[in-house]
């Protein structure tokens, strides 16, 4: 009984060590660090509303901002990828209004200048493993690449 007990208490201290959890929206440079360690750009730009990142995945320009944080900036709680694309001739609503039924992640819609946008926000409450933003940013690459055909881009 003894030998399972070890058994089992080793497997799970190492699964924990596994899955520790890296990435926090109020730890910004955790995300920069992620995202260089998968292989993107990624710089932080700090300005006086807020900070993002700046990054590029499969050849498109987007941001990642912060969200739920305190006054000061800090303690934020989740992460909004987000990027616009400009189109000739212009996007119809209908076509947003389409890739938004048919799509689970991402909210297509279009922004105050009528440009084309997309965002996928994700919290980070308790913090995600490695292989969990791993996830993400592959579901935010097939996202992206999705809407820019389905936009014509």
């Amino acid at each position: 009984m003894k030998l399972i007990l070890a058994v089992t208490t080793a497997a799970s201290l190492s699964g924990h060590a596994a899955f520790a959890n890296e990435v926090f929206a109020s730890k910004p440079k955790t995300v920069v660090t992620s995202l260089q360690e998968l292989g993107y750009p990624a710089t932080l730009v700090r300005e006086a509303d807020g900070s993002r990142i700046d990054s590029t995945i499969s050849g498109l320009s987007y941001s990642v901002f912060f969200y739920g944080c305190a006054e000061d900036g800090t303690g934020c709680q989740s992460l909004e990828f987000n990027t616009n694309f400009t189109v000739d001739p212009p996007v119809k609503p209908d076509v947003i209004a389409l890739w938004n039924r048919d799509n689970l992640f991402g909210t297509a819609y279009l922004d105050e200048q009528g440009l084309a946008s997309i965002s996928y926000s994700v919290t980070t409450v308790g913090g995600l493993t490695m292989e969990n933003f791993t996830d993400i940013i592959a579901r935010w690459d097939t996202t992206l690449a999705s809407f820019a055909n389905a936009i014509g881009y």
